[in-house]
């Protein structure tokens, strides 16, 4: 339960600290790090360790912890100045975490920010009135899964499968909407389970869907409800009679595939990618510089790889762009209308946490050989802390032509070759893969690539049947159904300055007419940029007829040649089919994030995450709706570019899908910010690889 805290709690707990400094594993040397640097696995163990001197007599669930990032007023001054800060003897700005306790009894929550450099408490209060924590651990999947398959009635319909309990396999969900289902809606945390058949370890499970879901209560560790599946043969009757489980394994691992298979592929010879003189960025701690790009790398479990303090290097003038850059969410919905299944869907981010989900990228040969790595610290839920290693990769690749132009006066063709950095990690929630990499041009353009690969999750189809409208047979009796993947990239944008606004800029044919003056012939192609002006104007959509792009540009800062604001660029360059669902669909309250590609909102401190830090009516949508008429020009303002990956499945992405069909992204470029192209600068290229030998 919650107790209250009094200064003498917080004064013990300090003085218990000091007496034993060994017990937390926080040695003085950790204390120097810089503000926005990710939680150490040391710091970590300090927070647990202030909390449990200050209240021990709970048993708390370690839903979160994490770097609380300074005000962004503090660091300000000196990203726009170019003043590295540091903390510790320096004491400038201290290190802080932000931590979400849970009770187990309850369910209730609390959120805590501990001081870790003073060793002290800031805050320890309830979480707002109804909010159920999002987060989906390790131990609530392990739990969910142990409920189920203990439970007599489940235990029954597996047998009647043909499969033993060890042979399944429980795939765990978030519960979904539930506001349809009274006994569900009253639960303090409830997930859904679903169930897989695996023939043999390491079986490909989404080739054996089994025909039923249960609801899992893990505060009373209860069974709520098992429901049966419907078997997509389009009927809508008798759907759950006369279908057995599909048996027959489809796998991807090269050793489980069939000794002779339709298009076996000839072994390649290998490409091999080495940097004799080594990298050509400079990697200390996480700052991180490249061809006049200067940056910060952090991290956490939610978001994955933080990108802050991107500035650029105008031959000495060190120019900010970004104060701070990273994915904000992830929604994963499914066209399948029949229920129980419009409760799938998935927040991959605020639910499951693409951090913490990360992978070791070196292990699994995931990264070129000349890739230099980052380590991921997170923690499980009683507060101990675990190291990802090499969770972050960051290399430079080969990239094709960066320009080229032959001079047909000379006969003379000069050509420098794109060599590119990217910062990536993969993560790997349930049945999908994303491969995330932020990637930085020598023409100064940054991109956000998203790769989407894994498995297609799968539902039971019945044998010899046509599959319905909405999704395909992968192989018999095992179905998908047409999905959609929306991404929410938050972008805080200082170009020059943190006094910003934002345009639409459309290409258009003129208006002038036919034989006027100023288009005689017809022909004439100009822009039509709009000012976003408020919250509620600045909501817009891509455009491709009109190839719309939307400019960040600073209105004080004048371009030497055209005496217009310096700007840069956001380029959409995803798929950008929208939300499918129904307007008026109970399932689209968390997803309203989605309804525009782009929204621009004032900077306020703690608004990180488009759907919200809760997922429950604190996101983009109600920010807006709050805050309709607070202005967005010449100011500090925060850009959500929303894109997305919308899937017909075919046989081809079975029994995994390649990423070259499952890619999206934008682009940053600049745009009358420099006198000319950077790339110019880079030397002509004499070879076509990297490798110098």
């Amino acid at each position: 339960m919650y107790v209250s805290l009094a200064n003498e709690d917080e004064s013990s707990a300090t003085k218990l600290y000091l007496s034993n400094p060994g017990t937390t594993g926080f040695p003085e040397s950790e204390i120097t790090y810089h503000p926005l640097d990710p939680l150490t696995s040391s710091e970590i163990r300090l927070a647990t360790f202030i909390i449990k001197a200050i209240n021990g007599t709970s048993q708390w669930i370690y839903k979160s912890i994490t770097l609380k990032e300074p005000p962004k007023a503090e660091l300000l001054q000196s990203f726009l100045k170019n003043d590295d800060i540091s903390v510790g003897a320096a004491g400038k700005v201290d290190r802080k975490a932000w931590v979400l306790l849970v009770d187990p009894q309850t369910y209730d929550s609390y959120e805590i920010v501990l001081n870790l450099n003073k060793i002290t408490l800031e805050s320890w209060k309830p979480s707002k009135k109804g909010a159920k924590p999002p987060i989906i651990t390790s131990e609530d999947v392990v739990l969910a899964g142990d409920i189920a398959l203990t439970n007599p009635d489940i235990a029954r319909r597996i047998k009647a499968t043909g499969y033993n309990l060890s042979q399944v396999v429980c795939d765990t969900w978030e519960s979904g909407y539930v506001a349809d289902n009274p006994n569900y809606a009253t639960s303090k945390h409830l997930l859904q389970v679903y169930f897989y058949g695996a023939e043999f370890s390491g079986d490909n499970i989404y080739a054996h869907p089994l025909d039923f879901v249960a609801y899992v209560d893990t505060v009373t560790k209860t069974v709520r409800g098992i429901e049966s599946l419907p078997v997509q043969n389009g009927s809508g009757k008798d759907q759950h009679i006369g279908n057995s489980i599909p048996r027959t394994s489809v796998n991807y691992f090269p050793y489980l595939r069939p000794p002779q298979t339709s298009s076996k592929m000839s072994v390649l010879h290998p490409i091999k990618i080495t940097q004799p003189n080594g990298p050509s960025f400079d990697l200390h701690g996480h700052q991180l510089t490249w061809q006049n790009f200067v940056m910060r790398i952090g991290n956490n479990e939610r978001e994955g790889v933080v990108l802050y303090h991107v500035k650029y290097n105008d031959n000495g003038n060190v120019r900010p762009l970004l104060y701070r850059m990273s994915l904000s969410e992830i929604l994963v919905t499914y066209g399948d209308p029949t229920p129980p299944y419009h409760r799938k869907q998935s927040f991959d981010m605020g639910e499951f946490r693409l951090g913490f989900s990360s992978s070791d990228l070196a292990a699994n040969n995931l990264c070129p050989g000349n890739a230099q790595y980052l380590d991921m610290v997170y923690h499980n839920e009683r507060g101990e802390s675990h190291r990802i290693e090499n969770a972050i990769c960051i290399y430079e690749e080969d990239s094709g032509v960066l320009w080229t132009h032959k001079d047909w006066t000379q006969g003379e063709t000069a050509t420098a070759r794109s060599q590119r950095l990217s910062i990536s990690f993969l993560a790997t929630v349930g049945h999908s893969d994303y491969w995330i990499s932020w990637r930085f041009y020598q023409d100064a353009t940054i991109e956000l690539k998203v790769k989407l690969t894994g498995v297609r999750n799968t539902n039971l189809m019945g044998s010899e049947v046509k599959a319905p409208a909405y999704g395909n047979i992968m192989s018999p009796q095992v179905f998908t159904s047409i999905n959609q993947y929306f991404f929410a990239a938050r972008i805080d944008a200082d170009i020059d300055g943190v006094t910003n606004t934002v345009s639409v800029e459309d290409i258009v044919a003129m208006e002038d007419d036919l034989g006027s003056s100023t288009n005689p012939y017809g022909n004439g192609i100009t822009t039509r940029e709009t000012i976003l002006e408020t919250f509620a104007n600045a909501r817009t959509n891509v455009s491709p007829q009109k190839s719309r792009t939307w400019k960040i540009f600073n209105p004080t800062k004048k371009h030497p040649l055209t005496k217009g604001p310096t700007a840069w660029k956001l380029v959409p360059n995803g798929n950008y089919v929208p939300l499918l669902m129904k307007k008026n669909s109970p399932l689209r309250e968390n997803t309203l994030w989605t309804d525009y590609n782009l929204w621009v909102t004032p900077h306020i401190d703690d608004q990180l995450y488009a759907s919200g830090l809760w997922m429950d009516n604190d996101g983009l949508a109600d920010w807006a709706k709050e805050n309709l008429t607070a202005g967005v020009v010449q100011t500090d303002v925060v850009l959500y570019h929303t894109f997305g990956i919308t899937n017909v499945p075919a046989v081809e992405n079975w029994p995994v899908s390649s990423d070259k069909q499952e890619t999206t992204g934008f682009i940053l470029k600049p745009n009358f910010f420099f006198t000319e192209n950077p790339a110019v600068n880079v030397p002509m290229s004499n070879k076509s690889t990297l490798d110098e030998s």
